[in-house]
């Protein structure tokens, strides 16, 4: 009876170390947990980066959209409209028979480390607070840009042409904004 009762007690201290040996220790669970927060703290911080890029983007590319949708309205409405800067935005308003009858028709805000670095209107700088281009029911508008730098240095312009009223985004310093006119009977100048 022994002889068997030691081959069914080997049988169950073998079943007993299977069923230990199949669960997690707390000591690997804890280990576990630490390696998933260190991945959580290198994602994180990069997924916020990568959203304010993002963010950053999108709105470098609604400088143009914002002029463009400011010359339709004047056109539309057959009425001047202006594009401003108000502190941390570009503001699209239609303009009234007084200054207090004016209508702000969009507002775009700019992200956070963005600023106005240089402003210009028919050739004249001016203060950022003073920035502010119209758009004429012909179609045609002020000529003038901002210039714009986010937090890394990166510099961007948005140039309005006064003939048409078109708006170009331009990578770096705003250019040197000159009216170009030709005399009668002169050859213009093309390119």
């Amino acid at each position: 009876m022994t002889a068997v009762h030691r081959k069914d007690d080997q049988i169950d201290d073998m079943t007993t170390r299977r069923r230990r040996q199949t669960g997690f220790t707390l000591i690997e669970m804890m280990v576990v947990t630490a390696i998933l927060a260190l991945v959580a703290m290198t994602v994180f911080p990069n997924l916020a980066r990568i959203q304010d890029a993002g963010r950053k983007r999108e709105f470098v590319r609604s400088l143009t959209s914002m002029a463009r949708e400011a010359r339709e309205q004047a056109i539309l409405s057959a009425s001047t409209v202006s594009l401003r800067l108000d502190d941390t935005s570009l503001v699209i308003e239609s303009a009234g028979a007084l200054e207090e009858d004016a209508r702000t028709l969009r507002t775009k805000s700019m992200p956070d480390g963005f600023s106005a670095q240089r402003t210009n209107v028919d050739g004249l700088d001016s203060s950022s607070a003073e920035w502010e281009l119209r758009f004429y029911a012909d179609g045609s508008s002020d000529r003038g840009g901002i210039e714009l730098a986010d937090d890394t240095g990166a510099l961007y312009s948005l140039v309005i042409d006064n003939d048409r009223g078109q708006a170009r985004l331009v990578s770096g310093e705003l250019p040197v904004l000159t009216e170009e006119t030709w005399q009668a009977g002169e050859i213009e100048r093309r390119g």
